[in-house]
Order: structure tokens, then C-alpha cells, then sequence
């Protein structure tokens, strides 16, 4: 299998798409970075000093340390470069089925076990390449302009926890690029599978957020005609989420790798405890033996 891989990967190297990829990698790190900077200056300068936008409101200064630093924008890569890496997976395998390399590579001698894997491990390292490279980036270019919060072990936390979840999405794209001959349909059915994800990891997300109780309020007038809202009491929200269903969106929610890069990057939160990496493990198995055994009795003209 290493002669596959070896060669999997000279032609990877090669290839114009993955020089794109790669280009858009840095860019989207590097135009992230610059463009978040911008903001936050002119943020700054259309107010006299950083102290004065913290007495506005209590609370405030969390949000401000998010906004100003690094940290909103770090981890952003982890959901950016996987709808990247759902393109470069559909055309770099679609060729193989379309230059008719598979096929040559099965009358050469090589199991078809061997081929998957060796597709599986090139695309693999191809997308953690290029998320590293943007996440990289970012912090490359903007630590030393904006600095971060973030301590460098949980930065490195977090990276490992992408890098897992990375993998575990790359085998899902390489069991559907794998059993589809057609390049265009591939790129298709894979984009819409990660938008899927998405959307999924997104409801799940917003049925956990949303609360409980409902405040009421009502305009009161005192007797000197000034206005002013008072709370009444609360309402039960009739659509919050409890018991059994909620335990079981909140596993999913930890565990599902979309989920956990969403999470890290919109909120730059790693997970909680080591276990998403042994979901993910789940995953890339899973998906890996099932691809293997439906690979095996594809007919491949």
C-alpha cells in the first residue's frame, strides 16, 4: 500500500486543485485576519478609549475580550476548509474513476481494501493540511497584531480535537466519493451532505439554547407619567427540550464532529472531556469498514 499512498501523493501534489486548495487555505486565513483587524480599529477609533466602552454595560467586558482579540476568529478554518475539503475530496477521487486510474490499478494487482485506505490516508492528510495551514495563519499573522486569551496548550487542545473531527468528516467524504463514478455528482452529493451536517448541528445547537421560562414585561406608567418596563413573571417555553431527548441532543452535540467543530468555530470552545475523540475514532471506523466492504462488490467499468 505504500506504493499507492507514494503515488497518490505525487499525483496530489501535482494537481491544480490542490494547488487552489491550498491557496485558498492561506488566503482564507490570512483575508480573516486582516478583515477582522479592520473592523476592531475602526471599532476603536470611533470611541475615545476601551474603559469608557466597559462602563456602558455591566457584562460587556467578556464580549469586548472575545471581539478584540485573536479568539473569535481563530478557529474559524474548522468549518470553512471541511466545505473545501468536501470539493477537493469529490474532484481529486472523481478523477481517479474518470482517468480510469482506479481501474488500472485494479488490473495491476492492487486490493481494492489497499485502495481505499490509500485514498482515505492521502485526502486525509490533504485537509488537515490545508486547516492547519489556515488556522496557522491566523495565528501567524494575528497574535502579533491582536494578541489572544487563549493559553498555547489550549490552543493546541483544540487543534488536536479538529484534527480528529477533520479525519472522521474526510472518511465520510471518501465513502461517498468512493462509491460514486461520476466527478460532478460526487463534488454535488458531498457538498450537500456536509450542508446537511450542518443544518443538523445548527438545530441541535439552537433547540439546546433556547430557555426554559419565557420573562414577561409590561409598560407601566408611574403617577409623575414616566414610562418604565416591569417584569411579571416567566412563561414556560412549550418547545424547551427536556429529560431523556435532551440528554440524548446533548451527546450528540458533544460527539458529532460538525457539532464539535461548529462549536469551536463560532464560540472557540474545545470540548469538555476526551470522549469526542473516541466518537470520532467511532466514526472514521465505521464509515472506513462499511466503504471497504461496498468497495469490494462495486462493479467498476
Amino acid at each position: 500500500m505504500s506504493n499507492l499512498i507514494s503515488a497518490n501523493l505525487t499525483k496530489m501534489r501535482k494537481s491544480l486543485c490542490f494547488k487552489i486548495y491550498i491557496a485558498f487555505a492561506f488566503l482564507h486565513g490570512l483575508l480573516n485576519t486582516l478583515s477582522h483587524y479592520t473592523e476592531i480599529r475602526l471599532f476603536v477609533t470611533s470611541t475615545e478609549s476601551r474603559s469608557e466602552l466597559e462602563t456602558l454595560e455591566p457584562g460587556l467586558d467578556a464580549l469586548i475580550s472575545r471581539n478584540f482579540y485573536t479568539d473569535s476568529i481563530m478557529f474559524d478554518a474548522a468549518m470553512t476548509m471541511i466545505f473545501a475539503a468536501a470539493v477537493f475530496t469529490g474532484i481529486f477521487i472523481g478523477r481517479e474513476y474518470g482517468d480510469g486510474t482506479l481501474r488500472n490499478k485494479l488490473i495491476v494487482g492492487h486490493g481494492r481494501c489497499s485502495l481505499y485506505l490509500a485514498n482515505l490516508l492521502v485526502c486525509a492528510a490533504a485537509n488537515v493540511t490545508a486547516m492547519l495551514l489556515s488556522v496557522g495563519t491566523v495565528l501567524a499573522v494575528g497574535i502579533p497584531i491582536m494578541g489572544t486569551t487563549f493559553t498555547p496548550g489550549y490552543i493546541a487542545l483544540c487543534i488536536v480535537f479538529m484534527i480528529a473531527a477533520n479525519i472522521a468528516i474526510t472518511s465520510l467524504f471518501i465513502f461517498g466519493s468512493m462509491l460514486i463514478t461520476s466527478k460532478a455528482a460526487s463534488c454535488v452529493t458531498l457538498i450537500l451532505f456536509f450542508f446537511i451536517l450542518f443544518l443538523f448541528s445548527t438545530y441541535i445547537d439552537s433547540k439546546l439554547a433556547a430557555p426554559e421560562y419565557y420573562p414577561d414585561y409590561a409598560m407601566t406608567i408611574d403617577e409623575n407619567g414616566t414610562q418604565y418596563i416591569e417584569e411579571l413573571g416567566s412563561t414556560k417555553n412549550p418547545y424547551y427540550i427536556s429529560g431523556t431527548q435532551r440528554k440524548i441532543y446533548e451527546f450528540l452535540d458533544e460527539n458529532l464532529p460538525v457539532s464539535q467543530l461548529y462549536h469551536m468555530a463560532s464560540e472557540g470552545e474545545a470540548p469538555d472531556s476526551a470522549f469526542p475523540l473516541v466518537a470520532n475514532a467511532a466514526v472514521t471506523v465505521l464509515f472506513t469498514g462499511a466503504g471497504i466492504l461496498i468497495f469490494k462488490r462495486k462493479n467498476i467499468k
